[in-house]
Formats: C-alpha cells, sequence, structure tokens
C-alpha cells in the first residue's frame, strides 16, 4: 500500500512538535497551517545537519519520512537586504521604547509611596499640596497618554499583559495624591481611593483600546475595589478574607484554560444538520460560522495567551497576599492553625504542581515564581517584625531549625524531581502529579474555611 502521508518532526524554541502531512504538501503550506499553534510569522527552516530548506520544498520527496526541521529566526537571512536593515533599525527603535511601561510602572510605584504609605501607616504627609498637584496633572497626561496609544504596535503577550494590568496603578497613584489632610481615617480613604482610581484607569484604557487585555484588567480592578469597598463597609475582619482569597487564588488557576478561549456555538454547532430539525417559531435562525483563518486562528491564540498571562498574575498577587496571613495562623495553636498549615501546603503543591502542563514558558514560570515570592516575604516578615509577632517568635524559636531544615529538603527534593522529569519524562509520575494536584485542589478552599473559623461563626449565628 502507497504511503499517503510524511511525519516530520518541526523543532520551535525548544518545542518540539510532531505532524503528519499529506505527502507532497510544500513546507510553506506545512508553516501556515502551524503559524497559530507555534506563534512564529517569519522563520528560516534548517535541518538537523544545518542544510537549508526552502517554503517549495515537497515533503516525501524534497524533505523525506521522519525529518526533523528546525525553525528559527529569519532576521539574519533579510538582514542582508534593505529590507533588512530597516526591520533592525525599527527593532533598535521598539528595544529603546520598551522602557517606556518599566518607567511608568515605576513613576506610579513611587508615587504610591509617597502618598499613599504615610497616610496608612500615620507618618506625616511627605508632599506638600503643591507637589501633589504637579503629580496629579501628571499622572493625568500619563493615563490619558497610555489611552492615545491603542496599542496596535507589535509587542509580545507577556508584555501587553503587564501593560493592561500594570497602567491603571496610574489611576490608583492620581487618586491617592487627590485624598485630602486632616481625615478621621486616612487609611481607609486611602485604600478605597487607591483601588477605585485603578478601577477608573482601567475602564478609561479599555474604552480606548477594546482589547481583551484591557477587558480582563478592567474586571480584576473592579472586584478589588469592590471586594475593599465591602471589606470596609461591612467591618469585616482582614484575617478570613485573605484566608480564603489566598484559597480562592490557588484553585482559580485549574478555571484559566477554559477563561482564556471561548468560542461561539456557530462555530461548534453542526449547521446543516441544525437546519434539517424542526424549529420553533420563536428561536432565531442561527448564524453562519466565520471563516477560519490562518490570521483569526493566530490572533485567537495570542489574546488567549495574553488572558492567560493576566489572570496568572492577578491569581499569583492573590496567594502572596494571603500568604503572610495564612502562615501567622499557621504558627498558633488549635484547629484555626491545623487549618491554615493544610491550607498553605495545598496551595504550594498546586502552584507547583499545576505549571507543569503550560506549554507557555510564562505561564510555567509565574505559579512558582509567587511562590517563591512567598518564602521571600516569610522570611523579611520575620526579620523584620519584632519579637512578639507569632511568626517571627516560631521561626526563631527551638522549632526554627526544623523549620529552616524542613524548608531546604522540601526545596532540594522539588529541584530534584524537576531535574529528573525534565530528563526521564514518566507517565507514571505525571499520573501520581495529576493525584497530588487533584488531591490539593480538593483540600484548599475547606480548610481555608476552617482557618478563617467561618465554621464557628456560622454555629454561633
Amino acid at each position: 500500500m502507497s504511503t499517503t502521508s510524511t511525519h516530520v518532526t518541526l523543532v520551535h524554541e525548544g518545542e518540539r512538535l510532531d505532524v503528519a502531512v499529506r505527502t507532497g504538501t510544500t513546507v510553506a503550506a506545512l508553516l501556515f497551517s502551524q503559524t497559530a499553534r507555534l506563534g512564529f510569522q517569519e522563520v528560516s527552516v534548517t535541518t538537523a545537519d544545518g542544510g537549508y530548506v526552502g517554503g517549495s520544498a515537497v515533503l516525501g520527496a524534497d524533505v523525506p519520512e521522519g525529518s526533523v526541521l528546525l525553525l528559527g529566526d529569519d532576521g539574519p537571512r533579510l538582514g542582508a537586504g534593505r529590507r533588512g536593515r530597516l526591520l533592525q533599525a525599527a527593532g533598535q527603535v521598539l528595544r529603546g521604547t520598551s522602557l517606556v511601561l518599566p518607567a511608568t510602572l515605576l513613576v506610579a510605584l513611587l508615587v504610591l509611596l509617597l502618598g499613599g504609605v504615610p497616610a496608612v501607616v500615620g507618618w506625616p504627609v511627605l508632599l506638600p499640596p503643591a507637589a501633589k498637584a504637579a503629580g496629579a496633572a501628571l499622572i493625568v497626561l500619563l493615563v490619558a497618554c497610555s489611552a492615545w496609544r491603542t496599542g496596535e504596535e507589535e509587542r509580545t503577550p507577556t508584555h501587553e499583559a503587564a501593560a493592561c494590568l500594570g497602567l491603571p496603578l496610574l489611576g490608583a497613584a492620581g487618586a491617592v495624591l487627590l485624598v485630602p489632610g486632616g481625615l478621621v481615617d486616612p487609611g481607609v480613604v486611602t485604600a478605597l481611593a487607591a483601588s477605585w482610581g485603578a478601577a477608573a484607569a482601567a475602564m478609561l484604557l479599555w474604552l480606548a483600546r477594546r482589547g481583551v487585555g484591557s477587558a480582563v484588567s478592567v474586571w480584576s480592578w473592579t472586584l478589588l475595589a469592590v471586594l475593599v469597598t465591602c471589606v470596609y463597609a461591612l467591618s469585616l475582619p482582614l484575617t478570613p478574607v485573605l484566608l480564603v482569597v489566598m484559597a480562592l487564588g490557588a484553585v482559580g488557576g485549574l478555571l484559566v484554560p477554559g477563561l482564556a478561549v471561548t468560542f461561539p456555538d456557530t462555530q461548534v454547532l453542526d449547521l446543516d444538520a441544525r437546519r434539517l430539525v424542526g424549529r420553533s417559531v420563536r428561536e432565531r435562525r442561527p448564524s453562519r460560522a466565520a471563516r477560519v483563518t490562518g490570521s483569526r486562528a493566530a490572533r485567537t491564540v495570542r489574546d488567549a495567551l495574553v488572558v492567560s498571562v493576566e489572570l496568572e498574575v492577578v491569581l499569583a498577587a492573590m496567594v502572596v497576599a494571603g500568604s503572610l496571613t495564612a502562615l501567622r495562623v499557621a504558627a498558633t495553636d488549635g484547629v484555626a492553625a491545623w487549618g491554615a498549615r493544610a491550607e498553605v501546603a495545598s496551595v504550594l503543591a498546586l502552584l507547583l504542581l499545576r505549571p507543569r502542563t503550560a506549554r507557555s514558558r510564562a505561564l510555567r514560570l509565574l505559579p512558582r515564581v509567587a511562590v517563591a515570592v512567598v518564602m521571600v516575604v516569610t522570611v523579611l516578615a520575620a526579620c523584620l517584625s519584632g519579637s512578639e509577632d507569632v511568626l517571627a517568635a516560631t521561626l526563631s524559636g527551638g522549632s526554627g531549625s526544623m523549620v529552616a531544615g524542613g524548608l531546604m529538603l522540601a526545596g532540594g527534593g522539588l529541584m530534584t524531581a524537576g531535574v529528573m522529569l525534565s530528563l526521564h519524562p514518566s507517565a507514571w509520575w505525571g499520573r501520581a502529579g495529576d493525584l497530588v494536584q487533584g488531591l490539593a485542589a480538593l483540600c484548599a478552599l475547606p480548610s481555608a474555611v476552617v482557618a478563617a473559623g467561618l465554621i464557628d461563626t456560622m454555629r454561633q449565628i
């Protein structure tokens, strides 16, 4: 029987993809069909021995069965001509303008520290009224410039996600500067002004850009503002709220793939068979499915990656925000302490195990970076707090060496397991990871409820 398909392996940025295509297909057609999956635009194709493969090469004839095709950047090959020189110049300009976002975020954080921290902590005001007015005018100008830049310039999905989530901090900084002095409770007013200022700035950016990343930013900052308002309006205790928020941040990561990509019903329904069925009088006629093209598929994959990165950043921030409170509760005695210990173990297990199936490097790193930040925050809190702090007393007491040894053993074991699994993939270890991840996801929220004392509260009510 004649062979009707040719099997090749594509290697792009460390990712291997085995594909089977019809014999006689050109390399250009194969790359066009995989653009949305791998995310490249212009690449140079070479074989494993360094030979160049053109786009007109035919699979099965010019490219034999089982070949390994290496996909690299096409910039060096185009650099010999005028177009290549223009691309290099444009790349230098873009690299120069890539400092705009970090500089803007640095200004926003600096203004928040100078204008918000003294009001919350109770220190004397560091900025005079004239400096506050000038800073507010500068913030308004930066927000307007950010909204005017419609985001049509070519940026990586990670950079776009950082811009969508970070630029609303300008609104928070401007709102903090507008808080008047001499208030009875300046900390509450400052927190409310910062949260709602960030939500307003995110809404302005979404109205100007209308992108999926801006929409996720609006939802995130608005939910934060609503949560802060409910905490202060209802006089809710902060410790139970942070414990539940931490658990939700860990479990919510399991919903990221489903929230990042959504397809209309018209794209998945069999419309031909649907029209044969008798329709109701009140049923609307289904619209036709949109034509699937390479550019549309690439845009869908890019938008999904932007949304995924934004959600991972938001969920990681939720975990970090509640980690210190959970560790302080875990350092005490009683049922709530055991619930907090179970919650911390479940959350850390979820953050370490969940990213192992992610295809993007950013999605694999963000949850693990959150774990590292939690450890750094714990050490800093123990070092900077006084001896009366529960966490500092626990780490500095007789059990401090045991805790440090346990952390070192756990970290070394995780690093060794990661290296071994990367070098020797195993279905058995993968299944074991799935079981531990499922158990951690099942225990995270109930343990948070126990640690927050909500069961005793409901019993008293």
